[in-house]
């Protein structure tokens, strides 16, 4: 249903499966938005994001997320604590 979403608002969405900054940096360079799971954003990450507003962490917590960094360069960081769990609890 999310894709279906995303094209009737002509977003274009990255779905990304890697760990390294290094790894990182090349996908989301340019992105205006990043919605994270479990992947670490460390400072290097956040200083290559030239254009992203926010990033969101899809579930509990951000503290694999250099938010002080992303503060500075004015991107808001949230998570969704919520995320999965109806899910989680079918597991």
């Amino acid at each position: 249903h999310e894709v279906e979403l995303y094209q009737k608002y002509g977003l274009n969405v990255i779905q990304i499966e890697v760990n390294t900054a290094e790894e990182i940096i090349p996908h989301v360079a340019d992105c205006d938005a990043l919605f994270v799971v479990s992947t670490a954003l460390p400072t290097e990450v956040i200083e290559s994001l030239s254009r992203c507003r926010v990033i969101s962490r899809l579930g509990t917590g951000t503290d694999k997320i250099d938010v002080a960094t992303a503060t500075r360069k004015g991107i808001v960081v949230t998570n969704v604590p919520y995320f999965c769990i109806e899910e989680q609890a079918d597991h």
